[in-house]
């Protein structure tokens, strides 16, 4: 029963939305701020609108029973999501209002960015197959980022852009991992994505290639703003630990790829700063 349950929340993108919630959590609580309610709120919506409008977009391109669940899910039921999105989507947009001015105004930049991509889409089919993984994982990182950064009272550091760069290249091998895993069905099914692009092989050495430059993000950020607190050590060995855990999936791909274990291993990686914000 229990998977089962949990199979709809990962086909609803539920557990994406409560990743990146805890995501902005772990930020808001390095800038030292409280992050309203109304504004975690809003960023789960955004974060469920952004992806269910993506999958349903994927859906409908396919005029074949799709290959994977999520899609024949999206695709059987259109008419009900899609209402669904519309509802919650205006309600989304009368919160925005309520929010923060600062964040409001970051907020619509944001979303703006959000709107030209999909409109990329639409109007030229699909982005260059290299830059669609980085897109979603720069405005994954950018919506997690966003309120904390808006609120808080304190002075601009350049670590934050390291975290910043080191939270987005997680995302970003996340979902390279995933394109190497589910090369065949895209193929099947005609989806865009890095692995059809330049290869497996190809694939797994870029892979490779972001995770040492986390690597050396990790010993720039020890060099240049280590103050010896031990909330800078638990913030660069947590990142050391998502990153792990996300290098182990394509290291054993024969043990992940059994029942989708990498899809549900590689976005249980987001929840890790969960840990973090329960000691404290």
């Amino acid at each position: 029963m229990l998977g089962v349950i949990y199979k709809y929340i990962r086909v609803l993108s539920l557990d994406i939305v409560v990743g990146a919630c805890v995501g902005a959590l772990f930020v808001a609580s390095l800038v030292k701020v409280n992050l309203p309610w109304l504004l975690l709120a809003d960023l789960a919506l955004s974060v469920w609108l952004i992806y269910t409008f993506d999958h349903l977009l994927d859906a409908r391109k396919i005029t074949h029973l799709p290959s994977t669940f999520r899609h024949a899910f999206h695709q059987r039921h259109a008419n009900a999501l899609s209402l669904t999105w519309l509802f919650l989507a205006g309600f989304g947009i009368c919160s925005l209002f309520l929010l923060p001015i600062q964040t409001l105004q970051y907020g619509l930049i944001l979303l703006a960015l959000v709107a030209l991509y999909f409109l990329f889409l639409k109007l030229v089919g699909h982005l260059p197959t290299v830059f669609k993984e980085l897109a979603i994982a720069l405005i994954y990182t950018a919506g997690i980022f966003l309120g904390p950064l808006s609120l808080t009272q304190q002075p601009w550091s350049w670590y934050w852009l390291i975290l910043f760069l080191e939270y987005a290249a997680l995302a970003y091998i996340n979902l390279a991992e995933f394109s190497i895993f589910e090369l065949k069905i895209d193929t099947q099914d005609e989806h865009g994505s890095i692995a059809r692009k330049i290869g497996e092989q190809k694939t797994l050495r870029m892979i490779r290639v972001i995770a040492a430059g986390m690597g050396g993000l990790m010993l720039a950020a020890v060099l240049l703003f280590y103050d010896h607190t031990t909330l800078f050590f638990a913030t660069q060995l947590l990142f050391l630990l998502m990153l792990g855990s996300l290098l182990a999936i394509v290291q054993w791909p024969m043990i992940f790829v059994k029942k989708e274990r990498y899809r549900i291993w590689g976005d249980l990686v987001f929840l890790y700063p969960l840990v973090f914000l329960l000691s404290k």
